[in-house]
């Protein structure tokens, strides 16, 4: 059975018979650790069979069907006095990870502890998506909240253990680790993972962290002097920075990190800093020469639509109007640039093949968060401003659209040119840490994130710009933002008028209302404000 495909199940009933035939005698331990890799399916039939039956109970009384099993074989391969090795717990990570199953997981962590094998990088990794994904599993509401407090709680030790044995501090774990912490919204956690990740301090974004300024051998914090520096900052981790401040209400060091992390200081500025108490110095002190710091260049990041999105919809959500109105200017004018920069490369020639895709466009997931706050607060100014930018936004798109349909047409009349030979286009690399908005297959689980890739952090890979793709998009933007226009109309006008009523009860009550052009409040007599707010007869 272990040299053909055979269903799991036959493989375990054949493997469980073979020890009852054998009784005292032993298996070799690689036929133990065959079974254990063939006992159970493949972890996307797992996840696929899991997501089904958590469909139909949320509550899953046992999260991994072949749980049983795993524990059988590696109790065995313990029976006979050997140590099962590191890449057998991996496996069952992997599938316990599979399901979301947090709590077996962290036996198995324990357990490759208690045996005497120090966890690696990849250890860290799986347990950590255990626990990412146990968060997008469903769950019911009572649940929750013990639930993402325990899940906060592991992560604790799996951090504490990351820095104890220096292990685990690269690239997709840091990815995950972020992840999890948005969930959990534990800050403070997230600013020291900040720091060790990317030298980002939030409380100081535009000046590199001290620590990756002096010679790591003076450093205090032993898990400084394992990294060899900053991991790469990218759009995915800034568009994850941002929705977790946003979500623990941190508005004005969210718009910080925001404008500090968008458009960092030059390299060259850092020089021109000058030290706090410079002339507060003693005259003895003047003699002793500060260590040069190392250059480290500032993490920076280009936003892209979610960026927006993410930013104004928290804004929105705290009660900023006039923030979230500047960013609504703000990405209407990076639409242009970033438009104005695609039709520049394909007027000069170049094929739309080797045109890098664009990352920005403003749609009406822009749009929507600025209306919820103005129907909140029931302000009629900012709905028509929301309201008078409509119009300029469609008919920017109404023009881009047809700017590329006749670009379209005139490729489709243009015969077609067989390339002489491939071009040579480097592999995509298996794993980056926050996986950017430019790569072809971004990750939409942390269980598509490879935990076997090297600590490396690679380039960027380079999207390029699809005609028939953004065709549908510029189609799809003006038809909701169309819809969306309807939508601000009705609400301005039920707004409106339910302002006319509430002030004509006071005018009818023979109450004081605020005059706008007198800049007080004064009685109004009842034909002098119907004939005010245009009321009409029926």
């Amino acid at each position: 059975s272990l040299n053909r495909v055979s269903s799991a199940s036959r493989v375990w009933a054949h493997y469980v018979g073979l020890l009852n035939v054998l009784r005292d005698e032993k298996l070799p331990v690689e036929v133990h650790q065959e079974v254990l890799r063939k006992c159970t399916p493949k972890t996307a039939e797992v996840r696929l069979a899991a997501a089904r039956r958590s469909a139909l109970d949320a509550r899953l009384r046992v999260p991994h069907l072949q749980e049983g099993r795993f524990r059988t074989v590696i109790r065995n391969i313990r029976a006979m006095g050997e140590t099962p090795a590191l890449e057998d717990y991996h496996f069952i990570l992997e599938q316990f990870a599979a399901v979301g199953h947090y709590k077996g997981a962290m036996e198995i962590y324990k357990e490759l502890q208690m045996v005497g094998l120090t966890p690696r990088s990849k250890t860290f990794g799986l347990c950590l998506q255990t626990l990412a994904h146990r968060l997008t599993l469903p769950m019911s509401n009572d649940d929750r909240e013990s639930l993402v407090a325990q899940i906060r709680d592991m992560h604790g030790l799996l951090l504490a253990d990351m820095t104890k044995l220096k292990a685990g501090l690269y690239s997709v774990n840091f990815d995950i680790s972020v992840r999890l912490l948005k969930e959990t919204l534990d800050l403070e956690a997230c600013e020291r993972l900040l720091k060790l990740g990317y030298g980002i301090d939030l409380n100081n974004p535009d000046r590199p962290v001290l620590e990756y300024l002096h010679d790591p051998s003076t450093v205090a914090d032993p898990l400084f002097t394992k990294l060899p520096g900053p991991q790469r900052f990218t759009t995915a981790g800034l568009n994850t920075v941002i929705d977790l401040l946003g979500r623990l209400g941190e508005v004005s060091k969210m718009v910080q990190t925001f404008e500090v992390l968008t458009e960092p200081l030059p390299s060259r500025a850092t020089q021109h800093f000058s030290s706090t108490f410079d002339d507060d110095e003693d005259d003895y002190s003047s003699s002793i020469s500060p260590p040069t710091p190392q250059h480290v260049p500032l993490p920076s990041a280009s936003p892209n639509t979610t960026t927006y999105n993410t930013l104004i919809r928290h804004l929105s959500r705290a009660g900023h109007p006039l923030l979230a109105r500047h960013y609504i200017l703000q990405a209407m004018e990076l639409d242009r640039v970033a438009d104005r920069k695609i039709r520049g490369q394909l007027a000069y020639g170049l094929p739309s093949e080797q045109v890098p895709s664009l990352h920005f466009a403003i749609n009406r997931g822009t749009l929507i968060p600025v209306l919820g706050e103005a129907n909140r607060d029931k302000n009629v100014a900012l709905i028509r401003w929301l309201q008078s930018k409509l119009p300029k936004i469609l008919r920017r798109k109404r023009n881009d659209l047809a700017f590329y349909s006749a670009y379209k047409d005139q490729l489709i009349e243009e015969p077609a040119v067989e390339p002489s030979s491939e071009q040579d286009v480097p592999p995509p690399p298996p794993s980056a840490f926050f996986v950017p908005s430019s790569s072809k297959s971004s990750p939409t689980s942390v269980l598509d994130l490879d935990l076997d890739a090297p600590p490396v952090v690679a380039p960027p890979i380079v999207k390029y710009f699809n005609i028939d793709l953004h065709l549908q998009l510029l189609a799809r933007d003006i038809r909701e933002i169309e819809e969306f226009s309807v939508v601000v109309e009705n609400t301005l006008g039920r707004i409106t008028q339910r302002l006319k009523e509430r002030l004509g009860r006071r005018v009818w009550s023979s109450k004081d209302i605020w005059l706008r052009s007198v800049n007080r409040r004064m009685q109004v007599n009842k034909p002098s404000f119907v004939a005010e707010v245009n009321y009409r007869p029926k």
